[in-house]
């Protein structure tokens, strides 16, 4: 789900977040965004030697909530790090 994404895709019900801060989880993901709809995934990036990447994905339930969610949120302050939202590109 998070193995090779990356932002700037086509609208559609995924987004990618950026600049995350190191101790986001994923269920810190959920309770963020299902304020803006209901979630159906959402993952922390990894990366090979299992360090944070400070970025995350994110399934809505559809893509009118992905939207809504890059509008309201786009900018936020998460943990003290503004939040960068674009749809997610496979």
């Amino acid at each position: 789900f998070t193995n090779k994404v990356s932002g700037g895709g086509q609208p559609n019900a995924i987004i990618y977040v950026k600049n995350l801060p190191w101790a986001t989880s994923d269920d810190d993901l959920v309770e963020l965004f299902q304020t803006i709809g209901i979630v159906e995934r959402a993952e922390v990036q990894y990366k090979a030697n299992g360090r944070h990447r400070g970025a995350g994905v994110v399934q809505f339930g559809s893509q009118g909530d992905a939207t809504t969610a890059i509008m309201r949120l786009q900018g936020y302050s998460y943990g003290g790090r503004p939040l960068h939202l674009n749809y997610a590109r496979y």
